[in-house]
């Protein structure tokens, strides 16, 4: 699972952010990360 999985943020939510704060890619993909910590 290195590939970074925007269809199942709610997987690892707390994976996924740090991922995106490293690589921070597009915004949109941003804001998924958001809901899902929100979740």
């Amino acid at each position: 699972m290195t590939k970074q999985v925007p269809s199942f943020p709610r997987a690892r939510p707390y994976e996924t952010a740090k991922r995106f704060q490293t690589q921070k890619r597009n915004p949109k993909e941003q804001a998924i990360v958001h809901l899902a910590l929100s979740f």
